[in-house]
């Protein structure tokens, strides 16, 4: 028998947290200490050790990768003790496809002139 003044009767599995983390995924920090060394936050994992909330932070130091996996792993006090978020201007490799297309330089804008040379004009 559950009695009403029980309090894991309070349980609701469907219940929203909202847990704030410092940055956002896919951030670029720097170390306070050392402005030279760059990373990228890569997930953030939230567990409970002891009956405590513990956020741990997915760094990879390779800041130029679309695909990364995590170098190290941190705990969110830890990152906002040490890491800041950059004020650097980071640019890695410009794909044609995602990017705006410059007319003589890219090799889809010289196959978009060649189709245009092809296309038969409509006669008026």
């Amino acid at each position: 028998m559950i009695n009403s003044r029980d309090t894991y009767t309070d349980f609701n599995p469907n219940k929203k947290e909202n847990i704030e983390v410092p940055y956002g995924i896919g951030t670029i920090i720097e170390l306070k200490d050392n402005p030279d060394v760059l990373a990228r936050i890569c997930q953030y994992r939230i567990t409970v050790e002891h009956l405590e909330l513990v956020i741990n932070v997915g760094l990879n130091t390779n800041i130029y990768e679309k695909e990364s996996e995590i170098d190290c792993e941190i705990t969110a006090e830890k990152l906002e003790e040490k890491w800041r978020k950059t004020n650097r201007i980071i640019i890695g490799k410009l794909d044609p496809e995602r990017f705006l297309r410059i007319p003589g330089f890219s090799e889809h804008s010289e196959n978009e002139k060649k189709l245009e040379l092809t296309r038969k004009k409509p006669k008026y």
